[in-house]
């Protein structure tokens, strides 16, 4: 009820005012910030006695308040399904959420509920402030400190996108960094499923500098790789304290100044691996938050960019040497191994050209000694979380979990939800089998499962004697992969995509 006095910075309307009661516990407060979906209110859990964050579905625009009761009503019978539609993604939002408690990267949610013909959201107290207001205050970082901040984000996110869900507003306005020093990410009131409802067009969020192409497209394709650009704007306005241009004025001539432009001292490859993240289009940006990961913050991880070097001043000694370790390999069991069963190049391993793999028996595996002098090799492990590969096409995931050194199984279902040959379920963690190989389990969808054909059997000719007609062989088909059987396999690769450090 509006029965409490108004004080100054709440003389909105449509806001709920100081003193209100939520759910019979929690107190409104005050305003802490408002935007296109809703209201966030600091406010106090008179059960724990702590403060709260509170956030109210609102949508402005389509719905009014009526003061005597706090009701939230839509204006007309258009906003009206709007509202639910909203109102039901909102709900999903806190259940998203929900599912993170414990999860050190992500603002934690204690209770949601519906109540004045809306929806709300409580959420743990953040007594600190954002990285734009970090940066202000402070002025650009160090790679190091951006590591750090970076680092519990990069880990939040990778099990985000293994529950099929995008953020789609990363950037300084939505991490906060507390008292305490933690590092928190927060507002998810633009997350989209992005694994179970990829025929659905896409709503388009926009905030400028860390907004990607496909988010300015009514039916652009978001994924995972979406997030990884607003990351990487979010890395680049940390390193500079300025933000990125924006995108869609870098279609026709993409202006982005370098790092190095802000008087920013960083390794070329470092510096190549943060623009690479701001690519204008999906093909050119890293898939995961782990592939970005790697070749942002440890180098040591990835030897890619050193073997592509090698290769292109030396392809023809590499041929030549390839050749000859190959034979050894094979006669003396000394450079080589059998498919997957050595760590070799499939896990950190110098990567195979076409030529090479023409001449190297198909089972023999070549590791040139420049791996461990460049590199200094870290392996993946078991219980490792796994690369992230849900939502995309099975081959494009082998090829991210080929580059990583990690074999898969794979078992095809029927999900009339997910497009044929999408993965839309992976396992958490690597894995490892008895005999040491490393692995991720991955289900792909066989599409919509078809209906029951009725077969009509044929008519037999009773007025043809018996001995005329001949018997018929059937031929049994061989079981194919499709039927559901798991294939567990690994090709050669290169080495490049790894977890961050827990």
């Amino acid at each position: 009820m509006r029965d409490v006095e108004k004080k100054k910075g709440y003389d909105q309307k449509h806001c709920l005012i100081s003193g209100c009661r939520l759910h019979g516990r929690y107190v409104i407060q005050r305003i802490l910030g408002e935007g296109g979906f809703g209201i966030t209110y600091e406010g106090w859990d008179e059960c724990l006695n702590i403060p709260i964050a509170i956030k109210e579905y609102f949508p402005v625009g389509k719905v009014y308040r009526r003061e005597d009761t706090n009701e939230v009503i839509a204006f007309n019978q258009e906003c009206a399904g709007d509202f639910k539609r909203g109102l039901e993604r909102y709900v999903q939002e806190a259940d998203i959420l929900s599912k993170f408690y414990q999860e050190e990267g992500i603002v934690s949610v204690r209770d949601f509920f519906q109540e004045n013909n809306t929806a709300y959201i409580i959420m743990e107290y953040l007594d600190g402030i954002t990285l734009r207001e970090f940066v202000k205050t402070n002025g650009k970082l160090s790679m190091e400190d951006v590591r750090e901040i970076v680092r519990p984000i990069v880990k939040a996110m990778g099990m985000v996108h293994r529950e099929g869900i995008l953020h789609r507003d990363i950037s300084p306005d939505n991490i906060m960094v507390t008292l305490d020093n933690k590092v928190k990410l927060i507002d998810f009131g633009s997350a989209r499923d992005f694994c179970y409802e990829p025929e659905k067009t896409a709503t388009v969020i926009l905030r400028q500098g860390f907004a990607p192409i496909e988010q300015y497209q009514a039916h652009g394709e978001q994924g995972t790789w979406t997030d990884v650009y607003a990351l990487c704007g979010t890395i680049y306005y940390l390193l500079t304290a300025q933000e990125p241009p924006d995108t869609m004025e870098r279609i026709i001539v993409d202006h982005i100044k370098q790092i190095s432009d802000y008087d920013v001292h960083l390794p070329k490859w470092q510096e190549r691996a943060v623009m690479n993240g701001l690519g204008i289009y999906r093909d050119h940006r890293y898939s995961t938050m782990e592939e970005m990961w790697t070749q942002v913050f440890e180098p040591q991880r990835n030897v890619k960019w050193y073997v592509q070097i090698i290769f292109k001043q030396h392809e023809v000694l590499w041929k030549r040497t390839a050749v000859l370790l190959g034979a050894a390999g094979v006669a003396a069991g000394i450079w080589g191994g059998v498919s997957y069963g050595l760590a070799g190049a499939g896990r950190g391993g110098m990567p195979h050209s076409a030529a090479i793999e023409t001449v190297i028996p198909a089972m023999v595996r070549v590791t040139p000694p420049v791996q461990t002098a460049v590199a200094g090799e870290v392996m993946a492990e078991a219980g490792d979380i796994a690369p992230e590969v849900t939502g995309i096409r099975i081959s494009r995931a082998k090829k991210i979990l080929n580059r990583q050194g990690l074999a898969w199984t794979v078992q095809y279902r029927y999900q009339e939800l997910v497009p044929k040959g999408k993965v839309f379920h992976q396992s958490t963690k690597i894995q490892e089998d008895t005999d040491g190989i490393l692995y991720v389990k991955l289900t792909v969808s066989k599409g919509k499962k078809p209906k029951a054909k009725v077969t009509q059997l044929p008519v037999t000719k009773t007025d043809l004697p018996q001995q005329t007609r001949k018997p018929q062989r059937t031929e049994v088909p061989k079981k194919q992969e499709a039927s559901g059987k798991s294939s567990f396999r690994i090709d050669s690769g290169e080495s490049e995509d790894f977890v961050p450090e827990q």
